[in-house]
């Protein structure tokens, strides 16, 4: 067995010791409150200071179980699994603050868990809040509900959001009234670009990880490489999906996008990505032929 999966299997088995000796009471001499605190402080430090995903996930465990009710082991803990890319392991790790409410919604909506994402919501009305709300209802396909959430548009960041709803129901017209109340910031910048719908308005979306929307956006955008190529990112997201899905239909997103701009690099890059990932090295070869023909000028 490896040191870190020894590390991992100690951690998560000294978390249930020892919590468990502190509920039974098993413990010869009661520890006071401050060392405890100071303990659980120890093993977040060792989680910060680590370098290893398990032994972070471990540590972070550790000081919740010492200091279950801290809310920042919470968020940090969440940290760590999102950059393991494990968004239902931060669910998982948040707790019922306002922040982390709003926290586990935002992860909820990006895996397609819009129920789950409405009810840890419920009741809030914050600006982070209601914009969760209007992309929930963007991405079940209710474009008037979306820019109703964010109606009252508080700040720059629910201004972009009723923009981009409006964008997506075609109401051009009441996204220019958004702009005068708008700083002349990357917000005002992102909903001047998706103003021109399309493609534009379709990026704007995915970066707002809203993915279902902008695939409905790219089923209407007129024909071209880039429509393709943004379609194919967006198809490697969708939520619902498993990976050989999202893959294959990538595939064949690009390959359509070639065939409409056969000098397009990008496509053809992320093309062999695609194949690699899908374990077809002879497409990944073929399309490599292709690629250095088109740097040398010999196709």
């Amino acid at each position: 067995m490896s040191k870190s999966r020894q590390a991992s299997k100690f951690a998560v088995l000294a978390v249930g010791t020892y919590a468990a000796a502190m509920v039974v009471g098993v413990m010869a001499t009661p520890l006071s409150s401050t060392y405890i605190a100071q303990r659980a402080a120890d093993y977040a430090m060792t989680a910060r200071n680590s370098s290893e995903p398990s032994q972070q996930v471990g540590n972070y465990r550790l000081a919740l179980a010492l200091d279950p009710g801290n809310s920042t082991y919470r968020s940090e803990l969440a940290d760590t699994y999102i950059k393991q890319n494990n968004p239902s392991g931060a669910i998982n790790a948040l707790g019922n603050t306002v922040g982390e409410r709003v926290r586990k919604a935002g992860y909820q909506l990006s895996l397609g868990r819009y129920e789950q994402a409405k009810r840890s919501i419920a009741s809030l009305k914050s600006p982070e809040a209601a914009i969760i709300r209007s992309k929930i209802a963007l991405e079940q396909g209710g474009d008037q509900k979306a820019y109703q959430a964010v109606i009252a548009a508080r700040n720059d960041a629910e201004r972009l959001q009723l923009g981009l709803s409006y964008a997506s129901a075609n109401m051009n017209d009441d996204i220019t009234k958004i702009f005068p109340l708008m700083g002349e910031g990357e917000s005002k910048r992102r909903l001047q670009r998706a103003q021109s719908g399309g493609v534009a308005l379709a990026q704007e979306l995915y970066k707002e990880r809203l993915y279902r929307s902008a695939e409905r956006i790219l089923a209407k955008a007129g024909e071209s490489g880039a429509k393709y190529l943004l379609l194919a990112h967006v198809q490697m997201n969708l939520p619902e999906n498993d990976d050989q899905v999202k893959l294959e239909a990538a595939k064949n997103s690009l390959k359509q996008g070639i065939k409409r701009d056969p000098a397009n690099l990008t496509l053809r890059l992320l093309l062999v990505e695609i194949y690699h990932r899908l374990e077809d090295e002879n497409g990944a070869t073929r399309e490599n032929q292709v690629i250095q023909r088109l740097k040398t000028g010999k196709l």
